[in-house]
């Protein structure tokens, strides 16, 4: 457990003395470049440094006007003044959660056909075995399995992140969209001929971009619920 002491050293420069207004503000400056633009940075620490310089002139420690925890004060800055880059969070958090999805998808192929059999025994015991109904079963199977795993990645991706639960109410209803949307144009390219490259590419293809575009449009989407329209808090 932290103590007073252990805060004191923490707030206190080399030989023990206080730090000075621009020393405190020099360390808040390096935690926000972790989380906001430059501009942004620029603005927070000339209010910040303003009103520190003021304490210092009152007899007051900078540091303890910060607390303990500096990194904390800076996440807490930029959550309240909605800064750093919505853009570049959007497109950081869509490529992870694209590369972090793929493996869950591939897992949902092998998954799905365990996970469809007791249905599918199920329905042919009730004397329901029309092969398009067993189709439709696998691929709605396939899709849901597949949704759920994209689903699960992003609540890990996300946990600790600005927007996380707005992002995840949006994922919700755009990746089964785009899990629709690549059952669709899979059964469609096996439907139409036989499988080739250029088949299996566009296959490939159905599945990667609707994931992609399902990831991208939640979180900017995610970001401007949580009032966040002109940035995003992303941990380096």
């Amino acid at each position: 457990m932290s103590t007073p002491e252990h805060h004191d050293r923490a707030h206190a420069a080399p030989g023990g003395r206080a730090r000075s207004a621009e020393e405190v503000v020099a360390d808040v400056d390096r935690r926000l470049r972790r989380y906001a633009g430059r501009a942004d940075r620029r603005a927070i620490t000339e209010d910040l440094l303003g009103d520190l310089r003021a304490a210092q002139a009152a007899g007051c420690d900078p540091a303890t006007l910060i607390g303990p925890d500096v990194d904390e004060f800076a996440r807490r800055t930029v959550e309240e003044g909605g800064c750093a880059k919505v853009a570049g969070d959007t497109r950081r958090v869509t490529a992870l959660g694209a590369l972090w999805s793929l493996p869950a998808v591939v897992l949902g192929y092998l998954v799905t056909p365990y996970a469809v059999s007791p249905v599918l025994e199920a329905a042919g015991s009730a004397g329901i075995d029309v092969p398009l109904v067993r189709a439709g079963v696998a691929w709605a199977g396939l899709g849901a399995v597949c949704a759920l795993s994209v689903l699960a990645v992003m609540v890990v991706l996300l946990r600790g992140r600005a927007a996380a639960r707005p992002t995840l109410q949006v994922a919700a209803f755009t990746v089964p969209f785009a899990a629709a949307v690549a059952v669709a144009v899979n059964t469609t390219v096996l439907a139409v001929g036989p499988i080739t490259h250029g088949s299996i590419a566009v296959q490939v293809a159905g599945v990667v971009v609707p994931l992609v575009g399902a990831l991208a449009l939640a979180r900017s989407w995610g970001l401007r619920r949580a009032g966040a329209s002109s940035g995003a808090l992303l941990p380096a």
